[in-house]
């Protein structure tokens, strides 16, 4: 991972070889280091470095973007002259709003140097933790532990110029028997709060319970969502509901809706990169300051993310949720943050006459954007509730429901949170959530 001054040195030449009327620099360096393993022995252990340098340059209303995979004098100023030919290119753009300039950005400190330096001995320990953890429930430990230091920086033309490190550390279980599966992962940016006889025994738990699995008729039936499987749905809201260009092209829930109650009152979502949990750099693609955004505040729609071109069009300001330029997706939110309530799952399990306990769900697919409809399964864990209690573990189901209506009949929300990664990608800070009559559709033969 590059050092501030190195990449900020680096990220200067490259602006220097541009030569054209305005140019933007994205430099992105990762280091990643990985373990994984399986039957509770390492079976690859890994690391990689990643340099991503973007050079976006304009030329008399032309825009062109070419990247290095190196950070070599050569092919930086190969990449600015690619740059430079894909503008001239293109015909002029009468759309292109000027670079922004220099800005004052919110530190966020989420870099830990025990993270960055963490070594194989050290993760090879926390997975004979999760081994021993495991056989003591006459499972097997499979899983990754994962480091990541991220550096990034973008400077401009036009006196723009940000850098931000940051740090990730995430430990992943897996406890398997012949007919049970149980997982947990947690991450934090810092790895001296990651808990590996925790993260074993939550999964081992999980897979110690769910053997021996019943059938489970689908129907329409309360449901408590473990955090990871909240993470895993709420990542359709914020690729497809939340961003300024999925409300202009008709996509969107909240089309329409501005104002009004569209989900339960309990409800109140926001992106707040700030929040403690998250991970990431205080400003976006384009360089401009991250904001916290409100999105749903008790169950009424109150906004949408914005880059600079969606705030143009919009007579409003950028919230700092572009994607590195140019891109056809549109501001997204990327933090999502899901407010809490005042119940623990086991409350929840408890408060049932009847219900679905499901730990995660699996490759969930997106049905229809404008109501959020959602198909997929569940997995790692999945537990049939009577009267209060897990009666008894049963195989997975298929769901086809709409996250819109689900979030309209909540019946409760976990106080506590958690940092949650979707199956597709990014980051979530959630509860757990009790839904009434989730619609569960076809059940598996696992």
């Amino acid at each position: 991972m590059l050092e501030k001054a190195e990449a900020s040195l680096l990220a200067h030449r490259a602006l220097e070889a541009a030569k054209a009327d305005e140019t933007e620099v994205l430099l992105v360096s990762r280091r990643t280091e990985y373990v994984r393993f399986a039957d509770g022995l390492p079976t690859q252990d890994g690391s990689v470095e990643e340099f991503d340098l973007a050079i976006r340059v304009r030329t008399e209303g032309r825009e062109g973007k070419a990247s290095a995979g190196s950070t070599e004098e050569g092919a930086v100023r190969a990449a600015a002259q690619r740059a430079l030919a894909s503008a001239r290119a293109r015909p002029p753009d009468p759309d292109l709003l000027p670079l922004p300039g220099a800005a004052t950005y919110v530190p966020k400190n989420d870099f830990a140097e025990d993270t960055a330096a963490h070594s194989f001995p050290a993760k090879a320990a926390a997975i004979a933790t999760a081994a021993e953890v495991a056989r003591e429930r006459n499972l097997r430990a499979s899983g990754r532990f994962l480091t990541e230091a991220v550096s990034s920086t973008i400077v401009n033309s036009r006196g723009c110029a940000a850098h931000h490190a940051s740090t990730r550390a995430s430990f992943a279980v897996t406890a398997l028997s012949e007919d049970s599966e149980g997982w947990c992962e947690v991450t934090h940016h810092d790895v001296a709060r990651l808990d590996p006889r925790a993260v074993a025994a939550r999964a081992a738990e999980k897979g110690a319970l769910g053997r021996v699995p019943r059938d489970l008729p689908p129907r329409r039936i309360r449901v408590v969502l473990e955090p990871p499987a909240v993470a895993n749905l709420l990542f359709f809201a914020a690729t497809q509901a939340f961003g300024a260009r999925s409300v202009e092209e008709g996509a969107s829930f909240l089309v329409g809706r501005f104002g009004e109650r569209v989900l339960d009152p309990r409800i109140t979502i926001e992106d707040d990169l700030f929040h403690p949990l998250h991970i990431g750099a205080p400003f976006d693609g384009e360089g401009m300051p991250a904001r916290r955004v409100s999105l749903v505040e008790g169950g009424i729609a109150r906004g949408v993310v914005h880059d600079r071109a969606s705030a143009a069009r919009h007579g409003t300001t950028s919230t700092g949720h572009s994607l590195p330029q140019p891109n056809e997706a549109g501001p997204l939110p990327t933090h999502l943050v899901l407010g809490s309530g005042d119940k623990t799952v086991e409350e929840m399990v408890r408060a049932s006459k009847e219900a679905v306990l499901v730990s995660r769900i699996h490759y969930a697919n997106l049905i229809d954007p404008r109501t959020l409809t959602v198909t997929g399964m569940t997995r790692s864990g999945t537990f049939c509730v009577r009267d209060g209690a897990l009666a008894y573990p049963i195989r997975n189901l298929r769901f086809t429901e709409s996250l819109v209506q689900a979030l309209g009949r909540v019946v409760a929300i976990g106080g506590r949170r958690e940092l949650a990664q979707a199956f597709f990608g990014g980051d979530f800070v959630v509860p757990a959530l009790s839904v009434e009559d989730f619609a569960f559709t076809s059940s598996t033969t696992f």
